[in-house]
């Protein structure tokens, strides 16, 4: 049997967290974002890590080691903002860090090359990064993996019950003939919607499964609307993977919770797009946001969970007397990584879903 899209991109990460390839990054990474004090140093000076606040910066949009590129590129602009300063990385600097963007850019290109020469712009619809103007790679880096190490798991992604359904349909020959521009704001409004779901189901959302679920008044929107969204899910797998890879190249171990650390599950709810837990754990925790993580815990004798998810938010409480403590809020992904298989689900469920799409031509 083969391994899922989420087995495979761990697998991958086993192999990136263990690579001696990978020391110069994780190294580079720390030294950024550190500082080191000295008993020379002034103490009235505000003490900053190599490069200033170019790697606070550059993390800040959490895009990988695409964000600190774009910082390289715009410490001038970073430097007219008080109280921000800094300075731009050397040319070894750069370089591994363009190595390890590519290694990531590799990954995103290897898993969509089928969709892509099908459907050459709804590859801007897959790809977690089409949304960012592409960096002045200036260095000629090579990816620290090869497209041999994503093999498996760009099969994976590519048996996918998401990818099958759209590559083998015709719905989105439409988007070959609108311009980039209006691609780029479809991406925006899926995000900006799938954002608002997050915390109640839209109006939008709602008619659309109203429509679906009663295949009442079903049209041309309707199905681009199914269509997109599985893109839209699609492009939540791969962003994940990418993030997932990003932490095993720079040494961060996946957040766990479990029942050594879980204080309470505060709340767990579920609707036609989310399934999402809060849980309340003992101890800070890095900032995990945008992140894979496993919760796994035996709230009673009769009651196991064990799921995998994105966090999507997490409030730091620090208490001198009881210890800090940590709020997270988790969505559930599926095998394929997908955040949003409520919604997918339900729609391939649904004769609406299952029934295949031909563009008719001209004369046929």
């Amino acid at each position: 049997m083969k391994a899922s899209f989420r087995t495979a991109v761990f697998k991958l990460c086993k192999k990136m967290a263990s690579s001696s390839d990978t020391e110069r990054v994780r190294d580079l990474i720390h030294t950024l974002n550190v500082v080191v004090e000295t008993e020379n140093d002034d103490p009235n000076m505000i003490k900053r890590p190599l490069h200033g606040d170019l790697a606070y910066i550059g993390s800040h949009e959490r895009i990988q080691f695409l964000g600190y590129l774009f910082a390289d590129d715009y410490v001038d602009e970073i430097n007219k903002k008080e109280p921000f300063s800094a300075t731009h990385l050397d040319y070894e600097e750069r370089e591994i860090i363009e190595s390890a963007h590519n290694t990531l850019r590799l990954f995103i290109d290897v898993c969509t090359s089928e969709i892509r020469n099908k459907y050459p712009k709804i590859g801007l619809l897959v790809d977690p990064y089409s949304q960012y103007r592409q960096p002045n790679l200036r260095c000629q880096s090579k990816p620290l993996i090869s497209e041999c190490d994503i093999k498996e798991c760009a099969e994976a992604f590519k048996l996918g019950t998401l990818y099958n359904k759209t590559i083998s349909n015709e719905a989105l020959q439409f988007f070959e003939r609108v311009d980039i521009q209006t691609i780029h704001q479809l991406i925006a409004l899926q995000k900006k919607q799938f954002a608002n779901d997050m915390d109640s189901i839209t109006k939008e959302t709602e008619v659309f499964f109203k429509k679906i679920l009663t295949g009442d008044s079903i049209g041309s929107a309707e199905i681009l609307m199914m269509y997109t969204s599985y893109c839209y899910a699609m492009r939540q797998e791969l962003g994940l993977a990418i993030q997932m890879l990003y932490e095993a190249i720079i040494g961060l171990e996946m957040p766990v919770m479990n029942n050594d650390n879980i204080i309470d599950l505060v709340k767990y709810s579920s609707d036609i797009v989310y399934e999402k837990y809060v849980i309340l754990i003992q101890g800070g925790m890095h900032d995990f946001v945008g992140s894979v993580s496993l919760l796994v815990c035996d709230p009673n004798d009769e009651h196991h969970i064990k799921e995998f998810g994105e966090i999507i938010a997490m409030t730091i409480n620090y208490n001198r007397e009881f210890g800090s403590t940590s709020r997270v809020t988790m969505v559930t992904v599926d095998e394929e990584l997908n955040p949003i298989h409520r919604f997918t689900d339900t729609i391939l469920q649904t004769p609406f879903g299952r029934s295949p799409v031909v563009v008719r031509r001209p004369g046929k």
